[in-house]
């Protein structure tokens, strides 16, 4: 499976939930994964998702809201 299919598996099972519920959800996940790493890459693997995070970020915001990008940032 790719990326993109595995995300949108997952994601019916997040809809409709609380935003705190699908953090949860995503951080015991994201727990999981690390638990696989050493402990002595754990930081260095937290930090490359992270960096991954934040640039897919900025691509998942213009798609859910087109190109001018998530409501509040319109009223900056």
């Amino acid at each position: 499976m790719k990326v993109a299919e595995i995300v949108d598996a997952i994601k019916p099972h997040l809809s409709g939930h609380p935003a705190e519920m699908q953090g949860a959800v995503i951080a015991d996940l994201l727990a999981i994964w690390l638990a696989g790493h050493p402990p002595q890459l754990r930081e260095e693997a937290i930090e490359f998702h992270m960096e991954m995070v934040r640039q897919l970020t900025e691509a998942e915001e213009r798609l859910m809201f087109g190109a001018e990008g998530h409501p509040a940032r319109r009223q900056e």
